[in-house]
C-alpha cells in the first residue's frame, strides 16, 4: 500500500522542516538510558533515522504510520516495539474540545505519551512507554515508540475470528466487566477516554476464573470535568461492540453491566486530574 502524504506545497514543506525552522528544543525523550541505548544501538535515535523506516509500514493514513519492530537487547532478549509517526501541518487554531479537554497545541504523539502516562498512574494496563520525538513549528513530525502488549489479540479481533464466542458465557462477562470498571476508574479521577473502542481492548487471561485487560491507543485520553463523559464512553465502546457484529448477548449483556455501574457522584472523587510523573511523562 502505498503511503498517502496531505497535499502540500513542496517548497514551503521543504522550508518548514529545514533545520532553521525547528523550534529552539525539539522534543527528545527516552523512558530510560536504557531505552536509549538500545533504540540508538539499533539506529533509531534520531527521526531522521525512524522515518527512513517509513516505507514498511503496516498501517497507514493520511499523516500516519505505524510499523512493527523486534529489537535484540545487550542481554539477548527480544523486544517488540510498534512505532507511531505522525506528521503535517500543526494546527494554530484550537478546536473547542481541545480547549476543554487541555489538549491545546499537542500533537497526536504527545496527546498519546501523556494518556499513557495518567493510565499508568491510574493502575491500567498500557504499553510501556520508550520514546517521544517530535519536532518542526509549522509543518511537524513525530513519533513514538511503546512495547507491543502481552495479549496477542484484540477484543474486536477476538469477535470478528469467532474466538470470542468460543470462550464460555462466564469469561465473556468477566472481560466485560473490566472494561466497565477500567472505564470508571478512568472517569472517577476525572479523565475520559474518546477512543475507545474493542480494537484497543486487549483481554488477558490472569487464571483460571479471572480476565484482565490492556488498553492501547490513549491519544484520546482527556480531561473532563462532567459526569455524563462516561456515559459517551459507554455509548461509544456499544457502537464498538455493534460495528464488530458482535452477537446480541454480548451488547446486551454490556449495556446491563453498564448500568449497574454506581454514580460518580456517589464514589467521593479522588484528585480529579492526577499530575502526570514528568520524569516519565
Amino acid at each position: 500500500m502505498r503511503t498517502i502524504e496531505p497535499s502540500l506545497d513542496f517548497r514551503l514543506r521543504h522550508q518548514a522542516e529545514s533545520a532553521d525552522s525547528m523550534p529552539v528544543r525539539p522534543l527528545t525523550k527516552f523512558q530510560s538510558p536504557a531505552t536509549e541505548r538500545l533504540l540508538r544501538h539499533h539506529g533509531l535515535g534520531s527521526l531522521d533515522a525512524i522515518f527512513a523506516e517509513r516505507d514498511s509500514a503496516q498501517v497507514r493514513h493520511v499523516g500516519r504510520a505505524v510499523f512493527k519492530l523486534e529489537l535484540r537487547g545487550t542481554d539477548g532478549k527480544l523486544v517488540t516495539a510498534f512505532v507511531k509517526l505522525s506528521w503535517g501541518r500543526r494546527r494554530w487554531w484550537p478546536r473547542l474540545a481541545d480547549i476543554r479537554s487541555g489538549q491545546v497545541f499537542m500533537s497526536l504523539a504527545v496527546r498519546e505519551w501523556e494518556g499513557l502516562g495518567v493510565f499508568e498512574q491510574l493502575g491500567l494496563h498500557v504499553p510501556e512507554r520508550l520514546a517521544i520525538l517530535e519536532e518542526g513549528l509549522l509543518w511537524k513530525r513525530s513519533a513514538l515508540i511503546v512495547k507491543s502488549v502481552p495479549p496477542p489479540a484484540s477484543l474486536s479481533e477476538m469477535i470478528l475470528n469467532g474466538a470470542w464466542l468460543a470462550l464460555p458465557l462466564e469469561d465473556r462477562r468477566r472481560i466485560l466487566e473490566q472494561v466497565a470498571q477500567a472505564l470508571l476508574r478512568i472517569h472517577a479521577a476525572g479523565w475520559a477516554w474518546r477512543s475507545i473502542s474493542t480494537r484497543h481492548v486487549f483481554p488477558q487471561r490472569e487464571g483460571s476464573a479471572a480476565w484482565g485487560i490492556w488498553l492501547i491507543d490513549c491519544e484520546g485520553v482527556h480531561r473532563t470535568r462532567s459526569p455524563e463523559t462516561l456515559q459517551r464512553d459507554i455509548r461509544r465502546f456499544i457502537r464498538a461492540l455493534a460495528h464488530d457484529r458482535a452477537d446480541e448477548q454480548t451488547v446486551g449483556m454490556m449495556r446491563f453491566i453498564a448500568s449497574q455501574l454506581p454514580a460518580l457522584e456517589s464514589l467521593g472523587r479522588r484528585e480529579r486530574h492526577p499530575k502526570v510523573n514528568k520524569s516519565a511523562a
